[in-house]
Formats: structure tokens, C-alpha cells, sequence
């Protein structure tokens, strides 16, 4: 298996681990409820639920945006080198040293 292939593999794993992060996220979304008003002591269990909520969605948040910048990365590295392959295979015959 050479490099870019091996690229190309890690790059959709990340990938779909990242999509799959953002489904997962969407899917225990808040809907658009982060502020909490507690009036009485019957909605302190609830309050306590929705900041165990808003800590889960922080987390899945920053997964997200590792998976994405990895994802981002390694498309470009084998943007990169698909680019210089055929740089070096078009131009690689004319240049003698």
C-alpha cells in the first residue's frame, strides 16, 4: 500500500468519525435552550440536568472541531502531493540534471 493511499484511508476514517460526531451532536442538541431560569426548588434537578447537557455539548464541540481540522489537514497533505505527482510526472522528463 503505498503513502498516499494509506492517506487517503486515514483521511475517511477522520472524516467519518468526524461526521459521525456531528450527528451525534445534533441529535443531543439543547434546542437552542442554554439559559436556565430556576424559580423554586422543583427545578433544581432540572437545572442540574441541563448544565450535565451543556458540559456534554461543550465536549462533543471540541471533538468536532479536532475531527474537522484533521480532516481538513490531511486533504489538503494529499491535495498537496496528488498536485506534486503530476507536477514531477508532466515536468519530470524535461528536467535533466
Amino acid at each position: 500500500m503505498s503513502l498516499q493511499m494509506l492517506l487517503w484511508a486515514v483521511w475517511g476514517a477522520v472524516t467519518l468519525c468526524f461526521v459521525g460526531v456531528m450527528v451525534w451532536k445534533s441529535m443531543s442538541s439543547l434546542g437552542g435552550e442554554h439559559d436556565i431560569v430556576v424559580l423554586d426548588e422543583n427545578e433544581q434537578e432540572q437545572a442540574k440536568e441541563m448544565q450535565a447537557t451543556i458540559k456534554k455539548m461543550e465536549r462533543l464541540t471540541l471533538m468536532a472541531k479536532r475531527f474537522g481540522l484533521a480532516s481538513l489537514a490531511l486533504l489538503v497533505i494529499n491535495g498537496a502531493i496528488v498536485v506534486y505527482s503530476a507536477i514531477r510526472e508532466a515536468y519530470g522528463s524535461a528536467v535533466q540534471y
